[in-house]
């Protein structure tokens, strides 16, 4: 039996790939692990924990230590939070790329996104995900987030309600989850 080649589902779904590293500093490291398209390895609150870690270590020399904000949504969230106990596991992390770009964008920064995606690549590499393992997938069902709303819709996860303290890069309210 041939072996099954990976076959995206929506190019919306999945990071861009090959990664565009033409912003300054970003380097592709050659050889080892490539991740596949699809991320198939389920993440407990442990793993999600250390796969988050290893992202924030990235990011923080990536963005020169600024403060970035990522809204995550869907089981990720409820894998996290202590209080919720809906799941116990996930096959990824939404996160919504709309918000992320617009604030970029205003501070001025070129390539934020890109710088980004090497990261949660990067991430792929370490912890043999697969790419998409942090998508915007979702991004084209969510309704588009106006500065409003976001506090109507959305409450602040906070160290108590993760049940650990966030490494320095990983700070209270960079993930935010609905409200119930």
């Amino acid at each position: 039996m041939a072996p099954q080649r990976h076959q995206p589902q929506s190019s919306q779904a999945l990071p861009r790939l090959p990664y565009s590293l033409s912003a300054p500093g970003l380097t592709q490291v050659p050889g080892g692990f490539v991740p596949a398209p699809r991320n198939t390895k389920t993440f407990d609150r442990n793993e999600l924990v250390l796969a988050l870690n290893h992202l924030s270590s990235l990011i923080a020399p990536t963005f020169q230590g600024q403060k970035v904000t990522l809204f995550a949504h869907g089981g990720a969230v409820m894998v996290l939070h202590l209080g919720l106990g809906a799941r116990q596991t996930t096959r990824d992390v939404n996160v919504c790329l709309r918000e992320f770009n617009k604030e970029w964008s205003f501070k001025g920064v070129e390539n934020a996104e890109n710088k980004l995606r090497w990261c949660i690549y990067q991430t792929a590499r370490q912890r043999r995900l697969g790419a998409d393992w942090m998508n915007s997938g979702s991004d084209a069902a969510i309704p588009w987030v106006i500065k409003y709303v976001i506090v109507f819709l959305f409450a602040v996860v906070t160290e108590t309600d993760l049940g650990f303290e966030p490494s320095a890069e990983l700070r209270p309210g960079s993930l935010l989850l609905p409200a119930g």
